[in-house]
């Protein structure tokens, strides 16, 4: 059994996550982390989670909003996890493949795109309403970390420049650390090491 993405629901002790048995089946189970052994649950999420989608905790760690379906979907899906149900909520606008989930003013937002050339560095954020869109991200990343900051702004850190973007032979791995902040991206500093 591998697993794609943890994400904290419920009580401390819990981890909830999406696991994949096989690469192409049984990618919508979910399991719980319980004194180190993963017990399945019964409940399934209503897409396909391979590797590529998202799981942030909300709400206070009592839900887990889960996004972006498999590699061979359009990347928008999400659902929310309560540790019992699952239940569909608003699709993002753009496709988010490998653009992660992070807290930006204590909204889940994300960013990039691996898949759609047109969407690169589009930035959306979850409001009662749905997503909404945010200012572009400058460039065209995707596999970065989104960390959520006290103060509301969210931090991104690292990332892949796909060589289909650059139209060159390899991939471009950054060490950028970027700032959201009042809905405009600031580069912050670099990581020591990619």
């Amino acid at each position: 059994m591998s697993f794609a993405e943890t994400t904290v629901a419920g009580k401390t002790e819990q981890s909830f996550l999406t696991t994949e048995i096989e690469p192409t089946t049984e990618i919508v189970k979910i399991a719980r982390l319980d004194n180190c052994e993963f017990v399945e649950l019964s409940v399934r999420l209503n897409f396909k989670a391979r590797d590529g989608h998202a799981a942030l905790s909300i709400f206070g760690g009592q839900k887990a909003l889960i996004c972006f379906e498999s590699t061979d979907s359009i990347g928008t899906s999400c659902d929310i996890f309560n540790g019992t149900e699952v239940a569909r909520t608003f699709s993002t606008s753009f496709p988010h493949l490998r653009g992660g989930l992070g807290l930006y003013n204590g909204q889940p937002t994300t960013v990039g795109n691996q898949q759609e050339l047109s969407t690169y560095g589009r930035t959306e954020t979850l409001t009662s309403k749905g997503w909404s869109l945010l200012l572009n991200h400058p460039k065209a990343t995707d596999s970065h970390h989104l960390v959520g900051l006290e103060n509301g702004d969210m931090l991104m850190l690292g990332g892949i420049i796909r060589q289909s973007v650059k139209e060159e032979k390899d991939d471009t791995y950054l060490s950028d650390v970027w700032r959201l902040r009042n809905n405009i991206w600031s580069l912050d500093g670099f990581l020591n090491k990619v």
